[in-house]
């Protein structure tokens, strides 16, 4: 009878302990993407520099990417190739979408690397391990070379190239995605890509807020239309400004609404 008992207890201890093993387990819908991002150019990075990796649903060619994960990989002073493990939730993949992995290598606040475009991955046969080949930031870099270290705030030709953390879209004919603050009655010129904004801006100290905004009335394809929608929303949000090197941050508290970088007008 002893026998049985503990027996008994035995069984019923294991049913226990699996049933807490069983709440306790969950399924993992974390998967990730690796890899390298290089360069051919023989020069060597700035210890400050960091890798900035996205991984975006590039699925309508219409409409701005949508941003999936992204991550940053200080280089700490390696040197390229630098690996990467960029990590994702499986749930936000369908496979009937296309993916693809964009790569920046970053000092000081601008680029001064970056891909071509984005290396396809995840869905319709593409790779899970990738190795990006990213280039000098080009044009941009050495029109920027000639402006000086730090731009001012005021003055400077801004260019947008992030807005609430999605890539800017190229804008339509002359309209190139921009900021300028004038130092003459306290107004703004910006493009979204479509049509071009105005209004007035108040400075103070590290405060910044824009007042309301005018626009022309360009009707355009839907990517380019969101993407000035959300440029006005990110505006008229802003409490504050951040500048490194030659990039503007515009931000609502500690958030990073929109990102632009000191360029000369086009």
């Amino acid at each position: 009878m002893r026998e049985l008992v503990s027996l008994s207890i035995l069984v019923l201890g294991a049913a226990l302990l699996g049933c807490q093993a069983a709440r306790e387990w969950k399924p993992t819908t974390q998967a990730k993407i690796t890899g390298s991002v290089s360069y051919v150019q023989k020069v060597a990075l700035p210890p400050n520099s960091t890798v900035e990796l996205r991984l975006e649903d590039v699925s309508r060619p219409d409409a701005p990417a949508i941003l999936i994960a992204k991550d940053e990989v200080p280089t700490r002073g390696r040197q390229v190739p630098i690996a990467f493990e960029l990590k994702y939730d499986s749930t936000l993949i369908q496979p009937s979408h296309r993916y693809a992995v964009r790569a920046d290598i970053v000092s000081d606040g601008a680029p001064i690397f970056a891909a071509a475009g984005g290396y396809p991955v995840i869905t319709g046969g593409a790779p899970v391990q990738i190795a990006i080949l990213v280039e000098p930031a080009g044009k941009t870099a050495r029109k920027d070379a000639t402006m000086g270290p730090t731009p001012p705030l005021v003055g400077t030709y801004w260019r947008i190239f992030e807005i609430n953390g999605a890539t800017v879209v190229a804008g339509q004919g002359q309209h190139e995605p921009h900021l300028v603050l004038r130092a003459q009655d306290q107004r703004i010129d910006a493009d979204g890509g479509l049509n071009l904004l105005t209004g007035t801006y108040e400075l103070r100290g590290e405060s910044l807020r824009f007042g309301e905004l005018a626009s022309t009335l360009m009707a355009g394809p839907s990517a380019l239309m969101n993407q000035e929608k959300s440029l006005q929303t990110a505006l008229r949000a802003t409490t504050g400004y951040r500048v490194n090197g030659r990039t503007l941050q515009l931000l609502d508290g500690d958030r990073i609404l929109v990102r632009l970088e000191a360029a000369e007008p086009p």
